[in-house]
């Protein structure tokens, strides 16, 4: 999880690359674990946290967009990491908020290369698990 000023780098891991990034170029990118929201700064209206402590970023057409990795936890309300992500993130908008640019908020699935790789490898066994138990002989 981190909250950074470019663009983040692919991460093959699931978990491993929930993040936050402010990019220059005009948009924040929030990454969770199954979609990836690519969010034009101009259509920004808040960035809160929650009562549950959870970090959302809400858009203009009111649609909410949580962020797994700043989710509320007992560690957190200790620690306050969602109430300081909250600030910078709003930081970050408020310097590069720019009403050009690309105006589409975009939401597509997370490529996670291991998690993926796994997850059709699993398949694959089960498959040939329910086909091969289907000929095994009764004992």
């Amino acid at each position: 999880m981190s909250l950074e000023a470019n663009s983040p780098a692919p991460n093959p891991y699931r978990v491993e690359g929930i993040q936050i990034a402010c990019r220059p170029s005009g948009t924040s990118i929030v990454v969770n674990p199954v979609f990836t929201h690519d969010i034009p700064y101009r259509h920004v209206a808040n960035v809160a946290a929650d009562s549950g402590g959870n970090l959302v970023i809400i858009t203009s057409q009111a649609v909410e967009i949580g962020a797994f990795g700043f989710g509320g936890s007992l560690v957190d309300h200790v620690v306050g990491s969602t109430d300081r992500a909250v600030s910078q993130i709003k930081a970050g908008i408020s310097e590069r908020r720019d009403l050009r640019g690309d105006s589409r908020t975009v939401r597509r699935f997370t490529r996670a290369w291991v998690a993926d790789g796994c997850t059709v490898g699993m398949l694959v066994l089960f498959a040939l698990a329910s086909v091969i138990g289907d000929w095994a002989p009764a004992v």
